[in-house]
């Protein structure tokens, strides 16, 4: 089990539900504690627009799907292949949309 993901790290994870989604990013605050963390997916399909921000992993194009976010066991998750921290300001730009408006 992995105790800690860092803030923005990509991990493959173990939820047959989610097979169409191989991957899924930390969006959670490392600071924050608990056995769970707030994860989004991330799907090679086309999707734009600011709440679908996109960054390359392993030699293709994903799209982090924010409006898909929710939390995940930490039991589930499985290694890091990667950071979104290159795309962190459309991340937050994003969020701010979802949440603010704005």
């Amino acid at each position: 089990m992995i105790r800690s993901p860092r803030h923005l790290a990509l991990h493959r994870h173990r939820v047959v539900a989610l097979r169409a989604f191989p991957f899924v990013c930390i969006l959670e605050a490392t600071a924050v504690e608990g056995p769970e963390r707030i994860v989004c997916p991330l799907t090679p399909a086309p999707l734009r627009g600011p709440t679908a921000p996109t960054i390359e992993l392993m030699g293709q194009t994903y799209a982090i799907v924010l409006r898909q976010m929710r939390p995940m066991p930490l039991r589930v998750l499985g290694e890091a292949v990667g950071t979104a921290e290159p795309a962190r300001a459309d991340i937050t730009r994003g969020i701010d949309l979802l949440f603010f408006g704005i």
